[in-house]
C-alpha cells in the first residue's frame, strides 16, 4: 500500500513537471521573439548565401514556420555533420537542412512527418572521364560530404576511397583540382551545380539511386513544437507553396512535391 501511494505521489510530481516545460517550449519562443533556424550555406537552390544574405527554398521555408509562430526567423548556419548536434545542445529550435529521414538520426532528434521533400543519390564527373556506371567508380577516390548518410553505403556497395569534407564548396574543389573521379551527394544539389557555366565540363550519367525523404526536426521532448511544425509541413504541401518554390528556385518539379500536393489538398 505505502509502495503504491508513493508511486502515484511520484507520478502526479513528474506529470506536473513536464507538462508545463513542454507546454513552455512555444511560450518561451515567443516570449523571445524569435526562433533559432539551422539552415544549411552550402546547399543553393535550397541553402546558400547571396549578397550576405540567407537565400534558399529551405531557407523560405524556415522563414515561413517563424512568420506562422509570429516572430523573427534567426537563422544559423549548418553544415551536415554538425546540424543535429546544435539541435540536441539547444543553440538551435528547428532544423531546415535538407535532412534525411533515417533511423539513426530518429534516435537523436525527432523528425517531423509529413515529409517536405525528397532526393536520390548521384554524382558528378568530368566528361572527359568517361565514366557511364556507377560500377567504373570501384576503387577510385570519390569526393564526399562528411554526415551524408549514404557514405558508408556507397564504400560497401562499391569499394570507392571516400574522401569526405565538411563542406559542399570544399569537396566541389578538390573535384575540379583532379583530386577525386567524381563527386557524390544528392542529386538535388548536384542538379543545381551543373546549372551554372563554370560547371558545364561536367555531367551526371548515373541512374540517381536511393531516393530518401527530407524532414523538419526538432529535438525530443517538445511535443508542442513538433505539432506546430507539423500542421505547417502539411499546409505547405496543401497550398502548393512547395512547387511554388522549386519555380521560383528553379527547380526542375519533383515528383515528390506533386504527390504530397494531391494528397494534402
Amino acid at each position: 500500500m505505502w509502495l503504491r501511494l508513493m508511486l502515484a505521489i511520484s507520478l502526479v510530481f513528474w506529470v506536473g513537471a513536464e507538462a508545463p516545460a513542454e507546454a513552455d517550449a512555444l511560450e518561451d519562443i515567443r516570449a523571445r521573439g524569435q526562433l533559432r533556424l539551422g539552415v544549411k550555406t552550402d546547399y543553393p537552390p535550397f541553402g546558400y548565401k547571396k549578397d550576405g544574405k540567407h537565400v534558399g527554398l529551405d531557407v523560405d521555408l524556415a522563414r515561413d514556420l517563424a512568420r506562422r509562430m509570429g516572430v523573427a526567423a534567426a537563422l544559423h548556419p549548418v553544415v551536415a555533420v554538425d546540424r543535429l548536434t546544435l539541435l540536441e545542445e539547444g543553440r538551435i529550435e528547428v532544423v531546415v537542412a535538407t535532412l534525411t529521414d533515417t533511423d539513426a538520426r530518429r534516435r537523436r532528434v525527432r523528425m517531423i512527418e509529413p515529409h517536405y521533400y525528397a532526393s536520390g543519390t548521384n554524382a558528378i564527373t568530368t566528361k572527359r572521364r568517361r565514366i557511364r556506371t556507377w560500377a567504373a567508380l570501384s576503387r577510385k577516390p570519390v569526393c564526399g560530404v562528411r554526415g551524408a548518410f549514404y557514405n558508408q553505403t556507397l564504400v560497401d556497395r562499391l569499394g570507392i576511397r571516400l574522401l569526405a569534407f565538411v563542406e559542399t564548396e570544399t569537396a566541389l574543389q578538390a573535384l575540379r583540382g583532379g583530386r577525386c573521379a567524381a563527386f557524390v551527394f544528392d542529386d538535388t544539389f548536384l542538379q543545381g551545380v551543373l546549372m551554372t557555366p563554370t560547371w558545364r565540363n561536367y555531367e551526371m550519367p548515373f541512374e540517381t539511386t536511393d531516393m530518401a525523404p527530407w524532414a523538419v526536426a526538432v529535438a525530443g521532448g517538445r511535443p508542442a513544437l513538433a505539432a506546430f511544425v507539423r500542421e505547417a509541413v502539411e499546409d505547405w504541401h496543401r497550398s502548393g507553396l512547395i512547387q511554388e518554390l522549386e519555380k521560383r528556385h528553379g527547380l526542375k518539379p519533383s515528383q515528390f512535391a506533386a504527390e504530397m500536393h494531391q494528397k494534402y489538398r
